[in-house]
């Protein structure tokens, strides 16, 4: 059975399971949580906090852009950040694009989650209006 499938998974789900694999590619799937393994109240004041986690894939790439542009309401403003928390405390300006949902294109999400690739930003904000 392929892993390709997005879990949006919440503080009242607690999920065991053992997966067996063909690839290792379909492992690390696309997993949104609400809350963060960090307590980051240090450093935002949204009231609204989820992490991302993936291992990526330009498949992983494009549920993660479906699932924004299906999940995104009128009015509403989603930032998606990549920073190390404590990697460098002065560092006061973080690279960011604003653009609107239906506009953001697969190449920031590169950007923001793949490692190997010679556009990424080891930190970035990608910050999305609707």
């Amino acid at each position: 059975m392929p892993i390709n499938q997005i879990h949006v998974v919440n503080e009242s789900t607690v999920s065991k399971s053992l997966q067996c694999v063909a690839n290792e590619d379909d492992l690390n799937e696309l997993v949104i949580k609400k809350d963060a393994y960090y307590d980051v109240s240090g450093y935002t004041s949204y009231p609204f906090i989820y992490e991302v986690n993936f291992i990526y894939s330009e498949l992983r790439a494009k549920q993660l852009l479906a699932y924004l542009k299906e999940n995104i309401k009128k009015g509403q403003i989603v930032e998606l950040w990549r920073v190390w928390i404590g990697h460098d405390e002065n560092e006061i300006k973080i690279p960011y694009t604003r653009c609107y949902y239906e506009e953001l294109p697969l190449n920031h999400l590169v950007q923001i989650y793949n490692w190997n690739d010679g556009k990424y930003k080891e930190q970035y904000c990608i910050v999305l209006e609707r």
